[in-house]
Order: structure tokens, then C-alpha cells, then sequence
């Protein structure tokens, strides 16, 4: 009985301690900062946790290149990204 506890004890920790490395997961999922500025003809999309960027032509290219980027440099499909997106100078003085 006093190694079923010992056991129980020990899972509990290696529990609390994966609970503690995996700050930022929600629900089992990473979630990842994609930041988006545009950059002359270009948007440039900068991944912070992962130190990485990419670019896209298009603005509907932002989220699938940023998921592409994710996806070859983690290997993994299992994430979520939270995309802010910096606008020109020029738009914000017409808002």
C-alpha cells in the first residue's frame, strides 16, 4: 500500500511539473504570436517563440504561410496562432 502512495505521490508531481513547463498551452495546444507589418509590397510575418520570419505577397497569404513556418520549424500541426496585425502608418491616419 505504501508504494501505491509513493507511486501516486510521484505522478502527481510529474504532473505539476509538466503543468509548469507547459505555460502558454491552452487546452493541450501551443499557441504562438504571429506579429504582421507590411513591409513595402510585401507583409512581413514574424514568429517570436520560434525567432523566425517569412513573407507574403498577398494579406490572405499571412495565415497560411505563418501556419507553414509553424508547422517546419516545430513539427508539429497541433497549434494555435494569435495574429496582430501592424497597420501603415497611412491606414491609421485615415482611421
Amino acid at each position: 500500500m505504501a508504494s501505491e502512495h509513493a507511486k501516486d505521490r510521484q505522478g502527481a508531481e510529474a504532473d505539476r511539473a509538466d503543468a509548469e513547463d507547459h505555460q502558454g498551452v491552452v487546452a493541450g495546444m501551443k499557441a504562438y504570436r504571429v506579429e504582421v507589418s507590411r513591409d513595402g509590397r510585401f507583409w512581413l510575418i514574424r514568429v517570436p517563440e520560434i525567432d523566425r520570419s517569412t513573407q507574403a505577397r498577398r494579406y490572405g497569404d499571412v495565415r497560411p504561410m505563418a501556419a507553414e513556418l509553424i508547422e517546419i520549424m516545430t513539427g508539429t500541426t497541433d497549434f494555435e496562432m494569435q495574429v496582430s496585425v501592424a497597420l501603415p502608418s497611412a491606414v491609421e491616419d485615415h482611421l
